[in-house]
């Protein structure tokens, strides 16, 4: 058994809290333990950030709200520690389960970019199930 002293130091107090860099100072991003379990880390929290997005910064279409961003948006606003090939390929993962759903605008010819939307129903079963 291990006995301090009352007057011993446990907590360096020359450093306020307040200027610590270990502090989140930007908005962090979250994740379901379940969902990380059943899908995978990385899947997980591109699911969560398309949630997140859809109720922010909604797209309206057929009565579903969708996100409208190219793979370096996603990169630059979201997840600048993956590659754009990572995200794609998380991306392609999520749309092959048929947990997201992709349509393509194409507001202009050259336009490559993707609306996507969870498939909450899909979601659903995929948790209840043993895949």
């Amino acid at each position: 058994m291990i006995n301090y002293e009352a007057n011993e130091v446990l907590v360096d107090e020359s450093e306020s809290s307040e200027d610590s860099d270990l502090v989140i100072r930007e908005r962090p991003l979250l994740v379901s333990p379940t969902l990380a379990t059943k899908l995978g880390f990385n899947e997980a929290l591109v699911l969560q950030q398309i949630h997140v997005s859809a109720e922010e910064e909604p797209l309206s279409i057929a009565g579903h709200n969708w996100v409208h961003k190219t793979y370096p948006e996603w990169q630059q606003h979201y997840f600048p520690f993956w590659s754009e090939q990572t995200i794609y390929r998380i991306f392609k993962k999520l749309e092959q389960k048929s947990l997201i759903i992709a349509y393509k605008p194409k507001l202009h010819w050259f336009d490559q970019s993707k609306c996507y939307r969870i498939n909450y129903e899909r979601l659903e079963e995929f948790l209840e199930g043993d895949e």
